[in-house]
């Protein structure tokens, strides 16, 4: 592919001078780390950059102030054999976010295909192809039906994979495309797909900031086989041409509408599209599920219709309905055969709606929860559709398994909490002899822990006491919760994932004292004790905005393919006496901030030598502060850069090639 060309044609457009000046220039550093792509010898360039930056492009009618500004609304690549997949390299460059912030891909459409002849005619793969994403250890499959959701609903939901977060730096990622059949994950049955274009449609949102609308649609292009350069770049022509790129709706603004004289009170749902679009036939309903029960909001009267970017529902609740305090509103815009909207070229709109909105309205929305206080003390499962709450410390028992069915969310409550057993925070316990499945032991599943305020809103804060693991194999105490060998005989932990995700759990040590010293306390998002190697089988873990250390291990040894830490209070890992292996992927990403007790590694050795290894050819992103007074690191590698004698922030991103390193501190 003549990516030279590609990236000439369809240069962005809406980006100010200087901030295109900075983004292509941030772009160049990050395409110099690629290996380049080889098919033919004219092809030779490093692929495109998949970027996006946040422009001050907004409208405070609408509650947002900033957009998402994607530099190419097509992007081409070709899937090359490597090793036993076919795939290739999507760099990706997130400028201008702000800190903390967390930038997302979200798939709007399912995997379609056009043989390259005649003209562009893209529809649904068939034979059971797919494209997988990976970024960071994440995977994301992406299928013929894969964003299809079905009753109530009738067209697309959206599927999320993260970037990275931002710590006030550019976000810079590779995302690894794939194709093939069957498999798991990366790992495909039979790698490889008949020749061909295939091609997916997304864009992008940053997750954690409010007032940033979503990003135009862009579209996805990769060549398979022998596929001439013209229909190539016929296919980017389409994704791109005002007449036919992809439209979807960018934004949901909920408002609570008081008439000024008579009328009762209403609720309004601005839909927000990225380009104009026209209403035909039966027009579509936007479902509101209030206290359970599913209505149907409609296109307000005499509000635009034709050739609009805004199309705006209205719905008046009942009088029970007025102080609901659950309220969630549909995956997508429901539409009948009998009705379209389309842009003026006639190109279907994409009616699935941004899973988190710009604006709230007072009462929601918000998902069905379920709390739980109490002990867990039989075999329970966790069902997909509701959300649950951990509020108090709660056990699960020995001798039982909690079942999380795949991408259930489980909320933390935030505060102090009288102490009824032995923590003063909203935690969940899993006891020496417990079990968690998350999915099935077939096919594994990913939970999301989170911090939920007294309302039961997600909350960008961290005070809680998040998750520990006790496992079978070693002895060892953290926080007053302990593993006893003399008390666990004859039992034995199990614990499987494909990944856990954790965003604002743990808690800051009080009055900011350091955690290490008399009087401090650390409260992790995941504190895993005396953990065996055959009890951990949890593949990735990810860790967002800790409120002490990112990812904690007491007198343990297991094995992690994945492990991703993003903007801790305090230290990234903390290791006490233990041994953790990773295979894939390690990165831990830390601010600027130059606190005490906010290094990448703390490492000690109380019960024993603490020791992190890193596989070779594992992709490795360090980002912060090596070395402290508590925390004493040595590094054993031939590809990581050594430790500065003197306290400096220490970076390295890329693949172990030489072989694997070893982080270590030594026995006092």
């Amino acid at each position: 592919m003549n990516v030279n060309r590609q990236k000439k044609r369809f240069r962005p457009s809406l980006f100010a001078e200087s901030l295109e000046s900075r983004q292509l220039l941030a772009s160049s550093q990050v395409a110099a780390t690629v290996a380049p792509i080889t098919i033919k010898a004219a092809a030779l360039s490093p692929p495109p950059v998949a970027s996006v930056a946040v422009v001050r492009v907004g409208n405070p009618a609408l509650s947002y102030y900033e957009t998402m500004v994607p530099g190419q609304r097509a992007l081409g690549y070709d899937l090359t054999r490597s090793g036993k997949s076919i795939s290739t390299n999507v760099p990706v460059l997130g400028v201008d976010l702000p800190a903390g912030g967390t930038l997302q891909l979200q798939v709007l459409t399912g995997l379609t295909y056009w043989n390259g002849r005649g003209l562009p005619n893209f529809t649904p793969v068939t034979g059971n192809t797919e494209l997988n994403l990976n970024v960071s250890g994440q995977n994301l499959r992406i299928g013929a039906n894969s964003t299809k959701t079905f009753s109530p609903y009738n067209d697309y939901i959206r599927l999320p994979i993260d970037i990275g977060i931002s710590g006030g730096l550019p976000v810079s990622r590779d995302m690894i495309a794939s194709i093939g059949k069957g498999g798991y994950l990366d790992s495909f049955q039979q790698a490889g797909a008949p020749d061909g274009l295939y091609a997916f449609t997304g864009l992008w949102t940053d997750k954690n900031t409010t007032g940033i609308r979503d990003s135009d649609p862009v579209a996805f292009v990769f060549r398979a086989g022998n596929v001439a350069e013209r229909a190539v770049q016929a296919a980017l022509d389409r994704f791109t041409s005002t007449a036919t790129r992809p439209v979807a709706a960018v934004d949901v603004v909920p408002q609570v509408v008081k008439p000024e004289f008579l009328g009762s009170t209403f609720l309004r749902f601005n839909v927000e599209f990225s380009d104009p679009v026209t209403v035909s036939g039966r027009p579509p309903q936007l479902p509101v599920t209030i206290n359970g029960v599913t209505r149907y909001a409609q296109i307000e009267k005499n509000s635009p219709a034709l050739n609009t970017t805004r199309l705006s529902f209205v719905y008046t609740p009942t009088a029970a309905e007025r102080t609901a305090t659950n309220i969630v509103l549909g995956s997508s815009l429901q539409l009948t055969s009998a009705g379209s909207v389309k842009s003026p070229g006639g190109t279907a709109a994409i009616l699935s709606l941004p899973s988190q909105f710009v604006s709230r309205i007072s009462v929601g929305p918000l998902l069905d929860y379920q709390v739980i206080s109490g002990n867990i003390t039989r075999n329970t499962t966790l069902k997909a559709g509701t959300r649950y709450i951990i509020d108090g410390e709660v056990h699960v028992a020995k001798n039982v398994t909690l079942t999380i069915e795949d991408g259930v969310k489980i909320g933390i409550r935030n505060g102090r909490r009288a102490v009824t057993n032995l923590l003063d925070a909203s935690s969940l316990v899993f006891d020496s002899g417990s079990k968690l499945v998350v999915g099935t032991t077939t096919r594994p599943g990913t939970a999301y822990f989170s911090a939920i305020d007294l309302n039961n809103r997600e909350v960008p804060y961290a005070d809680n006491g998040g998750v520990f693991f006790c496992g079978t194999y070693r002895s060892g105490a953290r926080q007053g919760i302990t593993v006893d060998l003399a008390k666990t005989r004859g039992l034995k932990s199990s614990f499987s994932a494909a990944a856990l995700v954790f965003s604002y759990c743990g808690r800051t040590d009080p009055l900011g004292r350091n955690g290490d010293k008399f009087g401090g306390d650390d409260m992790d998002p995941v504190s895993i004790i005396g953990m065996g190697p055959t009890e951990w089988k949890i593949a990735s873990v990810e860790s967002r905005f800790a409120g002490n250390n990112g990812f904690d291990v007491t007198n343990s040894s297991f094995t992690l393919t994945s492990l991703v830490v993003s903007t801790p209070i305090e230290d990234g890992v903390n290791v006490t006496s233990s041994n953790v292996t990773i295979t894939k992927n390690l990165s831990v990403e830390m601010s600027l901030h130059q606190a005490n007790d906010r290094e990448l590694f703390d490492l000690e050795a109380d019960d024993g030598r603490a020791t992190v290894i890193i596989n070779q050819l594992a992709f490795v992103n360090l980002q912060g502060y090596m070395g402290g007074q508590y925390d004493e690191v040595s590094i054993t590698s031939p590809d990581l850069p050594p430790m500065a004698k003197t306290r400096q922030y220490y970076q390295f991103k890329g693949y172990l090639t030489k072989g694997p390193a070893r982080f270590w501190t030594r026995v006092d």
